[in-house]
């Protein structure tokens, strides 16, 4: 069943799930969801797109589960990209490893 219906639901808690590098409320600050707040689903596709343009996740799902309280649990689950520790380039002799790294744009 659908929860996020035409309705207001209102946020009991927050789960977050899949998060290494950023803190859970820095992931609840982004996403401008938090506990108390009063949401539909248009606020739910918002917190999603809030969350993409930082550009740390390769994916991004929040998800709802009733609760006692006649509210939910909101549930954000995130895959972080990975990060790049090392940029190494081997094989070129005709373009120097400066040049490959600018047009690349790879940055540890």
């Amino acid at each position: 069943m659908n929860i996020f219906c035409q309705q207001l639901i209102r946020i009991d808690d927050i789960v977050i799930n899949g998060n290494k590098r950023l803190t859970s409320e820095d992931i609840i600050r982004i996403s401008h969801i938090s506990k108390g707040l009063e949401i539909d689903l248009n606020d739910i596709q918002k917190a999603i797109q809030n969350l993409s343009k930082i550009g740390r996740f390769d994916d991004i799902q929040i998800y709802a589960e009733n609760s006692n309280d006649n509210g939910v649990i909101i549930y954000i689950e995130v895959s972080e990209l990975p990060i790049i520790n090392k940029v190494i380039f081997n094989g070129n002799k005709k373009i120097s490893d400066t040049q490959i790294s600018e047009i690349s744009e790879l940055k540890p």
